[in-house]
Order: C-alpha cells, then sequence, then structure tokens
C-alpha cells in the first residue's frame, strides 16, 4: 500500500510555505492512492494515475494494465478534489503551479510511487477544455503573466 515515506518528492522551489506545502501536497496525493490501491487486480503489471487541470477543467483517471489489458476509469470527485488541492497547495508564490501530473505505482515494490509535474506543456487532453475554464485559471490559481503561450492561446488573449 503506498506510504507517505515512500514518494518521490517534487521540488519545493517556488511554492508558498516552501518544503512544507511540498509535503502537504505530497500527503494528499499518497491519500488518493491510498483510496486507489486496494482497487488493483492482484495481477497487475503497471498502474498509473493522471490528473490535468485548467480552472474549472479536470480530468483524474486511473489506468491499469494486467495481463496484458489496459483498463481506465474516472476517479471519483472526492479524489479528484485531493488531487486538485495537492495542485492548489503547491502553487509558488506568482501563482505559478502544474497543469498535469502522472503519479507512477511501482508493481515491484507497491509502497513506492514516483511522481510527474508538467508546469508548462498542454496536457493531452480528453475533452478540449472551454476559453471560460481557462479564463478560470487566472481568477483561482493562476496569474496572466505565468500562464505558458498555449494556455493564453486557449483564454484568446495571446497576441
Amino acid at each position: 500500500m503506498p506510504q507517505a515515506a515512500a514518494w518521490s518528492a517534487p521540488s519545493s522551489a517556488g511554492a508558498p510555505g516552501g518544503l512544507h506545502s511540498s509535503i502537504d501536497a505530497m500527503h494528499n496525493i499518497t491519500a488518493v492512492l491510498v483510496e486507489l490501491f486496494p482497487t488493483l487486480p492482484p495481477a497487475w503489471s503497471s498502474a498509473w494515475l493522471e490528473f490535468r487541470e485548467i480552472g474549472s477543467h479536470r480530468e483524474c483517471l486511473f489506468n491499469v494494465e494486467t495481463g496484458g489489458a489496459r483498463f481506465t476509469t474516472e476517479v471519483p470527485a472526492h479524489l479528484a478534489d485531493q488531487m486538485s488541492e495537492a495542485r492548489n497547495i503547491m502553487r509558488g508564490p506568482g501563482g505559478n503551479t502544474w497543469f498535469a501530473a502522472t503519479i507512477t505505482l511501482n508493481p515491484a515494490d507497491p509502497g513506492s510511487y514516483q511522481t510527474e509535474f508538467n508546469y508548462d506543456k498542454e496536457p493531452e487532453w480528453l475533452a478540449e477544455p472551454t476559453k471560460a475554464a481557462c479564463l478560470s485559471e487566472t481568477r483561482r490559481i493562476r496569474k496572466l503573466g505565468t500562464l505558458p503561450e498555449w494556455a493564453l492561446r486557449r483564454m484568446g488573449a495571446a497576441k
């Protein structure tokens, strides 16, 4: 089962509370994994959580591979809320935070996982976020000056 001591932490650079905020965010992520772990089939070979968010648009999926088959399920809303909160906790002083995270479980050591955060590249959305959803990013999390070009284009703000 995932444990808080077994994660690979992100850089705390820019986080409002520094290392403490990063640890709080990782506790949120660990709690999500602890709830998802019992849903894994006995012979799973690969499992990863994908979370993408901009403004009010978010996607949270749990992927599992076993016996050559891949299963993808939408994560319950309360767990997606925890991922969104982790994103908010990791927001830097200028409002900079990540748009997507991939958390990969290790089948050789089920108590460990690896995190990867995407701060700049546009995520591969399953459903295109609306302009309104993207604009809400500037009210909730990031400031206009911290947004990458792709986000500005989606908002209609790029020149």
